[in-house]
C-alpha cells in the first residue's frame, strides 16, 4: 500500500488508528507530498508495462488546471521509486480510464471539453504577482486527443461514450461502467422507476454501445448488473436534479486481490436503507463471486461525483503473470470434449498450466493438463463422458511460470469460478447428422485431405481450420453442386499437428471433424 499524506506527522496518527482499530498495517510506504485534493485516482500515475522484461513505467496525465500540488505528484513518486515518468499536456483524469488490460480503452467524450482550451498546467511560481503561472497548451479536436490517447498508451482499440449529464460534473465512465474480466463488464442498472431520466437513457444507449462490441478474441462482450442505490429512506429520486445532489452508486469501488473495498449508503444504527443495502450486497456477490466484499459507508461523499475508486489507485503487480480466457459455453463442445482455450504470458515463460473442474455436486476437482501452442496458446479440453445433460460444471485455469510465480484465472478460484451448463441437445441440433458427411480422409493427412458430402442440400458450405491452439489457420467457402461432392484441400504447407475441420451451412447447422497433419 502506498499512503499519501500532506505532512509527515500525519503517518503517527495513521499508525495509531489503525493499530486501535485492530488492522495494523504492513506492507505500506508513506510519500509526503502536499496536495490540493484526494482524487487519486484522477491525479495520480497511470502505470504501464514496457519491454520484455515487464518493466514499469508511469504516464502523468494533465491534471485540473487549478490544482498545482496535485499535478505534480506522479513525478514525486516515480522520482522517489526510480520509475520512468512521460509526461504530456493532455489533460486526463483517471476516473475516465476503464481498460481491458490488452490495449482497448474505454472513455467518454468529457476528454473533448478538458481538452479543448489552451489553457494547461497551472504551477505555483513565487516571482509571479499572483504567486503562480499557467502553462499554455495546444487546442486539441477530439478526433487530436483520440489520435494522441492512441498513441500515448500503445491503444489497439479505443471507444469514446457521450459522458453523463448529472454525475457531479465529472464525466468519468468509473460511475456506472467496471470490468469483471477482459471480457465482462459490469454495469450500474437504473431502476424503472427511473427510466425517464436523462442519465439512465443515456447509459442505457452506452451498455447497448459496448455490448455491441468485440472482446480482444473477436466474442462479443459479456455483461453482469448491480443497481443503483436508493436515498435513506429507501425512496427514489424526484428528478436528475435531485440525484446530482448524491450520485450515488455501486460501481465505483476498489479491488485490492482478492478484495472488493465496497462503497455503501448503510450502517447498521446510523441511518441508511438497509433493504437497499442487503439487496446490493447480494447482487454484488452475484456479479463478483468468490471476492471477499468489504463494506465501507460512503455517505459523506453524498454529491461530490466519486467515491472509493475516485480517491485510491492500484500499484501494478511486478513479474505479472497473465492470464487471458474467454468462459466455456455448452457451444464449445469437441469429440474430446469442451474445450478450454487461454493466453498465457510471463517474462520467464510457462512452466505448465492446467485447468481445474468439476461437477457443482462433486465435492473433489479433477486436473487436465492445458497444451502449449504458438504465440503463448493453450488448450485442452473437459471431457464430456462422465457429464449429463443439465450438469452444471465449474472450472478455473492455474499457470506456473518458470520463475515459480502462480496464478488462477479468476484469481479467487476456487471460490470464485466459471460455470457452464452442459446442453447437449442445443449443440446437436445445430450439427448436421453423420449421415450427410463422411470423416475426413485420408487421416492422418499429408499433402491433402478430402471431405466427402452427401445426402446433403445444393448450396454453400463453409470449411474452416483450426490449430490445437484456437488459431483459424484456412478458410474457403465452397458450392455443393448435388447431393453428393468432393471438396479437396491442400494440406502440405500446414505444419505437423491436431486440428479441428469446421464445416457450417447457409442455414446454420455445422459439424466438427477432427484432423492430423504428418509428415
Amino acid at each position: 500500500m502506498w499512503i499519501n499524506v500532506w505532512d509527515a506527522e500525519d503517518t503517527t496518527d495513521i499508525l495509531e488508528y489503525t493499530a486501535k482499530v485492530g488492522k495494523p498495517l504492513y506492507n505500506y510506504r508513506f510519500f509526503v507530498n502536499q496536495g490540493n485534493s484526494f482524487w487519486y485516482r484522477d491525479c495520480g500515475p497511470v502505470a504501464f508495462y514496457y519491454g520484455d522484461q515487464d518493466s514499469i513505467a508511469f504516464l502523468d496525465f494533465e491534471y485540473y488546471g487549478g490544482r498545482p500540488l496535485d499535478d505534480e505528484i506522479p513525478v514525486k513518486i516515480g522520482k522517489e521509486f526510480g520509475i520512468p515518468v512521460y509526461s504530456t499536456t493532455i489533460e486526463f483524469e483517471g476516473g475516465n480510464i476503464l481498460v481491458d488490460g490488452d490495449g482497448t480503452l474505454f472513455t467518454t467524450n468529457a476528454i473533448a471539453d478538458a481538452n479543448a482550451d489552451g489553457e494547461g498546467r497551472l504551477y505555483l511560481d513565487e516571482t509571479s504577482p499572483l504567486g503562480f503561472n499557467v502553462e499554455e497548451k495546444p487546442v486539441l479536436t477530439l478526433s487530436q486527443v483520440r489520435d494522441s490517447l492512441v498513441y500515448l498508451m500503445y491503444l489497439k482499440k479505443i471507444k469514446i461514450l457521450n459522458r453523463l449529464q448529472y454525475d457531479g460534473g465529472t464525466g468519468h465512465i468509473d460511475l456506472y461502467a467496471d470490468f469483471y474480466d477482459e471480457n465482462t463488464f459490469v454495469f450500474t442498472k437504473y431502476p424503472n422507476e427511473l427510466s425517464s431520466f436523462f442519465d439512465a437513457k443515456l447509459s442505457s444507449k452506452n451498455v447497448d454501445t459496448l455490448l455491441s462490441l468485440s472482446s480482444r478474441n473477436g466474442k462479443k462482450y459479456l455483461s453482469r448488473y448491480i443497481p443503483l442505490p436508493r436515498k435513506d429512506d429507501g425512496t427514489w429520486y424526484k428528478s436528475s436534479k435531485e440525484y446530482e445532489n448524491y450520485t450515488r452508486t455501486y460501481s465505483n469501488h476498489l479491488f485490492v486481490n482478492k478484495t472488493i473495498i465496497q462503497p455503501v449508503f448503510y450502517t447498521e444504527g446510523a441511518g441508511g436503507s438497509k433493504t437497499d443495502y442487503e439487496e446490493a450486497m447480494t447482487a454484488l456477490k452475484n456479479a463478483y463471486p468468490g471476492y471477499n466484499i468489504v463494506p465501507i459507508d460512503v455517505r459523506s461523499f453524498d454529491g461530490s461525483g466519486g467515491a472509493i475508486h475516485c480517491i485510491t489507485k492500484q500499484i501494478p503487480a511486478e513479474n505479472p503473470l497473465r492470464i487471458f480466457h474467454y468462459p466455456v459455453s455448452a457451444a464449445d463442445l469437441f469429440e474430446d470434449g469442451f474445450r478450454v482455450d487461454a493466453e498465457i504470458t510471463n517474462r520467464s515463460g510457462i512452466k505448465n498450466a492446467s485447468v481445474y473442474w468439476k461437477r457443482t455436486y462433486d465435492e473433489n476437482w479433477n486436473v487436465v493438463s492445458l497444451q502449449k501452442g504458438d504465440d503463448n496458446k493453450f488448450a485442452g479440453f473437459i471431457p464430456n463422458s462422465a457429464l449429463n445433460e443439465g450438469d452444471t460444471v465449474e472450472y478455473y485455469i492455474y499457470a506456473e511460470a518458470n520463475n515459480g510465480k502462480t496464478i488462477t484465472k479468476p484469481i479467487v478460484a476456487p471460490e470464485g469460478n466459471y460455470k457452464f451448463v452442459v446442453n447437449y441437445v442445443s449443440v446437436r441440433d445445430n450439427f448436421v447428422s453423420n449421415d450427410e458427411i463422411s470423416e475426413v480422409f485420408p487421416n492422418p493427412a499429408s499433402e491433402f485431405a478430402s471431405i466427402e458430402f452427401r445426402n446433403v442440400k445444393s448450396g454453400k458450405a463453409k470449411i474452416s481450420i483450426i490449430n490445437s491452439t484456437g488459431i483459424q489457420v484456412y478458410s474457403n467457402t465452397v458450392d455443393l453442386l448435388s447431393q453428393y461432392d468432393v471438396i479437396t484441400i491442400n494440406t502440405s504447407k500446414l505444419p505437423v499437428g491436431l486440428y479441428y475441420v469446421n464445416i457450417s451451412f447457409d442455414e446454420g447447422s455445422s459439424i466438427m471433424r477432427k484432423m492430423s497433419v504428418v509428415r
